[in-house]
């Protein structure tokens, strides 16, 4: 409930549990409203979000291609993020920032994590370079844009992965008709996304297992009911097969996912 950029009034109250001599307990209340609080107490403007330093110019991304957003500032967390907006204006190449049209390309997520598929906007090229901005939208408000890094896009993927990709895109949308979904898979090792649903736990844990039976991932998640999140991994997986499992209570669910590089 605590806006980022807002400035607040508080007090806190204090509850003590003493006892005298004879050792008969005598709470005392402190409440912090009566004794004064502590005023104009200012919470930090909104972090910013860029794209992923490997996935600008010069690196060349496809349609299909997951672009991930990061945090400007690494030790300012961002938290409480609704979604994210992404503004795309094309320009010429990546050494050339001139402006190829005026009017940018902007898309909004659906999930509180800086990931969104190219594959998503319909108008956007196949081919070219284009300067992208992140926006954090938390509950009520939005954050500011980050600044603009540019971006290669080279084609689609290639025809063997075709398929692949608009799998993945299909799978985005089947919540209601999967319980348990992994995608995109195959992945590039660098993030997945997973949805549940029907779950019956408040809190459901996400293990990701390589061929070997290590635990490559292992992290808890508070939930009511779904489960939609992006797992972003802090070492890129190496290529093979892996398994993603969840917990719910006693019951375990899988699903493989296949790394290709």
């Amino acid at each position: 409930g605590l806006r980022y950029g807002g400035t607040y009034t508080g007090s806190v109250d204090v509850a003590y549990g003493l006892t005298d001599g004879a050792g008969t307990p005598e709470p005392i209340s402190v409440i912090g409203a009566t004794t004064g609080g502590c005023s104009n107490i200012a919470i930090m403007s909104a972090p910013q979000s860029q794209v992923r330093l490997s996935q600008r110019c010069p690196s060349s991304l496809f349609r299909g291609t997951w672009l991930a957003g990061e945090r400007v500032v690494s030790t300012q967390p961002i938290c409480g993020a609704t979604n994210y907006t992404y503004s795309f204006r094309q320009v010429s190449s990546c050494s050339n920032g001139t402006a190829v049209a005026l009017d940018s390309l902007v898309y909004t997520t659906n999930a509180g994590t800086p990931y969104m598929q190219l594959g998503v906007l319909p108008s956007f090229g196949n081919t070219g370079a284009w300067d992208v901005r992140i926006r954090p939208n938390f509950n009520g408000y939005s954050g500011n844009f980050g600044p603009a890094q540019r971006i290669q896009v080279a084609g689609t993927s290639a025809s063997g992965e075709l398929e692949y990709e608009l799998v993945d895109a299909e799978k985005s949308m089947e919540l209601v008709a999967q319980e348990f979904a992994v995608y995109p898979n195959p992945s590039n090792g660098e993030l997945i996304n997973v949805q549940a649903a029907n779950l019956n736990s408040a809190l459901v844990s996400i293990r990701v297992i390589d061929a070997m039976g290590k635990v490559v991932f292992n992290q808890s998640f508070a939930v009511e009911g779904v489960l939609n999140t992006s797992v972003a991994f802090e070492k890129s997986l190496s290529a093979g097969i892996y398994m993603v499992e969840i917990s719910d209570n006693d019951v375990v669910k899988t699903e493989r996912l296949i790394i290709q590089k």
